[in-house]
């Protein structure tokens, strides 16, 4: 296991961030550059990696691999300056960005000549796949840095594919949590095309169910094109990922052309598949910084209106949570809206009918209907996520002045004293959280991943001072109110520096309720644990709250 820590990383460094945390051979420290709010920095910082901005306060370990990859001009700042004494007087160990690449990857050797190498191809096929992946991840590293959204960047990257492998076209096909999948094709001459498509159409149905190649005649070609199309498992020296979410399509003239690319095919699908996963994960992260700030925002905007109008709140709904139609009537005038709690939603998606997502708020029942992608990764129906921005809205009306529904009285707050007990009832866990934990809880598994959740008590009603709360955090960090004295934290790919994620809270929360003295008692679960599902593990950190094992 290699300590590792990134030195002044750019924008073109994150796909390089990523992989490092994905990692098993990998434990990534933290990133030292000077602007924490740098592009790279602050990406970083999403991705939960602790960040300074002086080489005197990152507390790494002797040994620890410092990773170099400020540019000439950058390393001729201060911070650059003060590195060769600070390494020599931590024993940090310095190494270039390539040669860490190097590391990550090393290249296959050479076998000594011998008089059946000229017979044996496969050292020649393996240098060249080789050479062919770096120049791929020079292109993508550019490619990342100039372009923002996945899809132009998917689309540029195909184009340069079909160029490098002197074909006729190159298709990558993503399948997305829905089942859909997003298709970006390039040709040899810079024309791309994006769009939508069914996981079950051919060639991706047999490609991502039968987990192999195809190598077929393309339709409707009568010059002997052919196509060959590949799963891209995700490997890296480490188990796969349990099925293919990418797939590559490349169509070639002629059959003999088709068997060169099939020969580089083995080595090149797994490495382009970890490419793709990686970029997968980079742009998950930027969507989710942003997603938060925007909902963030509306939010805040409602709660500061002196009086919202119900139309205020149904276009911010569909703004932040892509509905097309947004509806508000009784609970008791629909059966499917009587039959939920309070708080508590429902999200349904049947053939031939529009999705729907439907929330409890008080007396009253909000009906969304009909689901508009908010960005390349998003489901065609209603998420998890979906909801939480709902509630998060809803919830901000109820904190200030609103015409209409009446709002019932506040929760008394939570009983706090020295030997206090749980209630008789325990309050529901919000189902936001739970379906949350199960994605992540699904996703450490398969990525060898890691997060935390927190829990937060005191003697006052903290509800309130959620959003507020949240805007302190780091922006992938996820707050949720277990009952009014009770909060949740959820911290992404977070396990070391847990303890300063949970001294931030306890800082900020007596600030919120404007009470210098507000006592706080915490808990915490890690995962991956002992725990199979999310009610174990939420549960886990509510009796870390009784044990007092890590209050003030």
């Amino acid at each position: 296991m290699w300590n590792v820590a990134f030195f002044m990383p750019a924008q073109r460094d994150v796909p390089l961030l990523v992989e490092a945390t994905q990692r098993d051979d990998v434990r990534v420290l933290g990133v030292v550059a000077p602007d924490r709010a740098a592009p790279a920095a602050a990406l970083a910082e999403v991705m939960g990696m602790a960040v300074w901005s002086d080489l005197a306060e990152a507390p790494f370990p002797r040994d620890t691999l410092l990773v170099e990859l400020a540019d000439a001009a950058a390393a001729d700042c201060p911070l650059g300056q003060d590195l060769p004494d600070a390494a020599i007087a931590r024993g940090w160990r310095r190494l270039g960005g390539d040669d860490f690449r190097g590391l990550l990857h090393p290249a296959i050797a050479e076998s000594a000549p011998d008089e059946d190498a000229a017979q044996d191809p496969r050292p020649q096929r393996s240098s060249e796949a080789e050479a062919f992946v770096r120049s791929l991840d020079r292109d993508l590293a550019d490619l990342a840095g100039g372009v923002q959204d996945l899809p132009g960047i998917l689309a540029a990257w195909t184009a340069t594919l079909a160029l490098r492998l002197d074909a006729r076209h190159a298709t990558l096909a993503l399948l997305r949590t829905d089942g859909s999948l997003l298709l970006a094709e390039g040709t040899p001459t810079g024309e791309t095309r994006i769009e939508d498509a069914d996981a079950g159409a051919t060639p991706w149905r047999e490609v991502f169910a039968g987990e192999r190649q195809l190598v077929a005649t393309e339709q409707g070609v009568d010059d002997g094109w052919q196509l060959t199309a590949w799963p891209l498992m995700s490997l890296d020296e480490g188990p796969r990922t349990s099925a293919p979410r990418a797939a590559l399509a490349v169509g070639h003239a002629g059959a003999a052309a088709a068997a060169r690319f099939q020969a580089l095919g083995t080595i090149l699908a797994p490495a382009l598949g970890l490419r793709c996963e990686l970029l997968r994960r980079q742009t998950e992260h930027a969507v989710l910084a942003a997603r938060f700030d925007e909902v963030t925002t509306a939010a805040t905007a409602l709660t500061a209106a002196p009086g919202v109008a119900l139309h205020d709140l149904a276009d911010a709904l569909r703004h932040c949570c892509g509905a097309i139609e947004v509806e508000r009537r009784p609970a008791d005038a629909d059966p499917l809206c009587a039959g939920i709690a309070p708080g508590q939603w429902l999200s349904f998606a049947t053939p031939g009918t529009l999705p729907r997502l439907l929330l409890r708020a008080g007396d009253f029942c909000w009906d969304l209907r009909g689901k508009q992608r908010l960005h390349a990764w998003d489901a065609a129906h209603f998420t998890g996520d979906d909801a939480a921005a709902a509630g998060l809205l809803l919830a901000a009306t109820c904190r200030g002045p609103v015409a209409a529904p009446p709002i019932r009285p506040e929760p008394a707050p939570h009983p706090e004293a020295g030997n206090s007990r749980a209630p008789a009832v325990a309050p529901a866990v919000p189902e936001a959280l739970l379906d949350l934990l199960a994605r992540e809880m699904d996703r450490a598994d398969r990525y060898h991943g890691a997060f935390s959740l927190s829990a937060f008590r005191a003697a006052a009603n903290l509800g309130p001072h959620l959003s507020r709360l949240a805007a302190r955090l780091r922006s992938s960090d996820r707050v949720f109110c277990h009952d009014p004295g009770t909060l949740l934290v959820f911290a992404p790919d977070e396990n070391h520096a847990v303890a300063q994620l949970e001294q931030r809270v306890r800082d900020a929360l007596p600030d919120l309720a404007g009470n210098a003295g507000l006592r706080m008692r915490s808990g915490r679960a890690l995962y991956p644990g002992r725990f199979t599902s999310p009610s174990d593990l939420v549960a886990a950190a509510l009796a870390a709250l009784e044990a007092d094992a890590h209050g003030d």
